[in-house]
């Protein structure tokens, strides 16, 4: 795709954890899942914010009007997390953290830092908000060539994660709530897929240089938001695979230009606000038509229960529901998304086959002669609560008002699936959800004690003067082990900088991969290995061997790997060459190999039969 000509629009935020304490406690930031002490149910509802207005995010999510259950523990949750106790002053070291972090993108920070409250009623803070400040902004950095801006950079508490969701109630652990959270947010400048993945791999480098930083698997988090043809942002949440980054833009855009597509097809078939505004009024109760027909089992039991049946009309949509640009890429598949984000198990409407739910012709006639239908309408069928039902429909209405006053794509938060694809989860927060935090005084930032912080980028450019190549060199940097690395190289001069790294690094991932074994080597553990080999008590070729049994008996154990005496060998050497007279050198060399693996250096054992071969 030509993204220019798309006038492609891309910025990104990244969400990265910090270690020590909470943001406003001193509960550790340590992730828990073992069984829970105690839970607690609550419900949460919207406020107003600063300029006196209820957000529309928040009232969407209070709309659906669910229980949120938290579980927490007696010894790492206090009554902060609770929302049963004010916050506590903030955590200075990863305050000192988020300034640095601001520094090294060139950031202008704040004269003084002031706490905000966040609405947030999805259940993921117990409050009802999240408690954000605004730390520094107006940065940049170069990625490809290319500036970046960064607008803002904030520190703010992570929300709790969920542990289940049910219709009626989400379930959450309370132990991720308050870790300190720095988010950085980039200008629109990213061109496409690829730059998109680069700016966020070169911001993820900088984190990772700073002390203090969480890392592994969940402590990082990328929101994407993108726009083409100057449609409204999207924001996509929760891309946690950098390589799936280019997959998310390239199936956005294409999703995008579908829905650019269905407007310009309904601006041919005159779909109008007015054709909105009938059908809000026609929405038609079939509960007997539905209990009347041979529907399935799930619909009967639904209907058995109380459930209501309604009908709307889908004016000039007829065909437009199902067509599709790729996987879940269609206005079916958002309708059904919104009726399962409110409980429902999804929606019926006009585009399918009609026949798999028990409507006969005759039914599905009288249904919409009913519903009053013309040239091109389609409908949707719904059960279950019936104000649920209403506020779906709603929903629905509004998304199709955008292809008459929009550009067909409005602006919503959407959740990154694992394929690469995206759900709808809310409309767009706007500024009425932000309002200040009373319970925290204004800060005035130490900027005069940062610590100048060399980039990991630098590290491994230095690494490869050592002789390693670059893979290996960024691969030693990324998992922090560049200083260990140096130490180790600088003092057991006989073992090579390259076998020291790739010991380090990638035998015990080869380990894992072709043994099926997990080795947890420590720093300690490796300095003993190498310190052997320096003092050659052991071979090279024996250290694959020893962390292997390590893996397997937790024990580092040089014992049965020590290295033979000049003597010892030459003696098996001699006896290897009596029972193989006659073998080629080369299988000689093969069969000494074999035998004497990890107990004598290669080199050794090849100058000593050379030496016995030539007498």
């Amino acid at each position: 795709m030509d993204y220019k000509k798309l006038n492609f629009k891309c910025g990104i935020e990244i969400h990265q954890q910090l270690e020590g304490k909470k943001l406003f406690c001193d509960c550790p930031t340590s992730i828990r899942n073992d069984p829970p002490h105690f839970e607690i149910r609550r419900k949460l509802r919207a406020a107003k914010g600063e300029i006196e207005e209820l957000d529309v995010a928040a009232v969407y999510e209070q709309k659906k009007d669910r229980v949120f259950v938290y579980q927490g523990y007696n010894d790492t949750i206090c009554l902060v997390e609770l929302d049963e106790e004010p916050p506590h002053a903030m955590n200075q070291k990863a305050l000192q953290t988020a300034l640095q972090v601001a520094h090294l993108l060139n950031c202008k920070i704040e004269d003084e830092i002031r706490v905000m409250r966040k609405t947030v009623v999805d259940g993921s803070n117990t409050s009802g908000f999240q408690r954000t400040t605004l730390i520094a902004r107006n940065g940049w950095l170069e990625v490809d060539g290319k500036k970046v801006t960064i607008q803002t950079i904030c520190l703010e508490e992570d929300a709790c994660m969920i542990i289940s969701r049910k219709e009626a109630a989400i379930t959450y652990n309370l132990s991720r709530l308050g870790i300190p959270l720095v988010e950085i947010a980039t200008g629109p400048e990213i061109t496409d897929p690829q730059h998109l993945k680069n700016v966020a791999a070169t911001i993820g480098m900088i984190l990772r240089s700073v002390e203090g930083v969480k890392r592994g698997l969940g402590t990082i988090r990328q929101d994407v938001n993108i726009s083409i043809n100057d449609a409204k942002r999207v924001e996509i949440k929760g891309a946690q695979d950098l390589k799936l980054l280019p997959t998310i833009a390239e199936l956005e855009v294409k999703r995008q230009l579908l829905f650019i597509g269905l407007k310009e097809e309904l601006r041919k078939r005159k779909f109008t606000t007015n054709d909105l505004d009938n059908t809000r009024k026609e929405q038609k109760n079939i509960t007997a038509m539905v209990k009347a027909a041979n529907t399935p089992m799930f619909l009967k039991n639904a209907l058995a229960q109380g459930a209501t049946a309604m009908a709307m009309r889908l004016p000039k949509l007829a065909d437009l529901i199902k067509k599709e640009e790729g996987k879940n890429q269609r206005l079916g598949y958002e309708f059904a998304t919104y009726a399962r984000l409110l409980g429902f198990g999804g929606i019926i409407h006009s585009d399918e086959d009609l026949s798999k739910y028990g409507l006969t012709e005759k039914e599905l006639a009288m249904l919409k002669k009913e519903l009053g239908l013309k040239e091109h309408d389609a409908f949707v069928i719904s059960v279950g609560d019936k104000d649920k039902i209403s506020f779906l429909f709603d929903l629905m209405m509004e998304r199709c008002k955008d292809f008459v006053v929009g550009t067909g794509v409005p602006g919503e938060v959407r959740k990154a699936e694992q394929d690469g694809t995206t759900s709808y989860l809310r409309p767009m927060p706007g500024a009425a959800r932000m309002y200040p935090e009373t319970d925290v005084p204004p800060i005035l930032p130490e900027v005069g004690s940062l610590k100048k912080v060399e980039l990991l980028a630098a590290k491994a450019e230095k690494l490869q003067t050592y002789g390693l190549a670059k893979d290996l060199a960024d691969a030693i940097t990324r998992m922090g082990k560049a200083d260990v690395f140096v130490t180790f190289a600088g003092k057991f001069k006989k073992v090579k900088p390259a076998f020291i790294a790739e010991t380090m690094i990638s035998t015990p991932t080869t380990i894992r991969r072709k043994e099926n074994v997990t080795v947890t080597a420590t720093d300690a553990d490796f300095e003993r290995i190498f310190s052997a080999l320096d003092e050659e008590k052991i071979a090279k070729d024996a250290v694959y061997s020893i962390l292997l049994d390590y893996g397997k008996s937790g024990k580092l154990d040089f014992s049965k790997y020590a290295l033979l005496s000049d003597t010892q060998l030459e003696k098996e050497l001699k006896a290897i060459v009596a029972e193989s007279k006659g073998l080629p050198f080369n299988q000689l060399v093969g069969k000494a190999m074999a035998k004497l693996k990890g107990k004598a250096d290669g080199k050794k054992v090849m100058e000593i039969l050379k030496r016995i071969a030539a007498t």
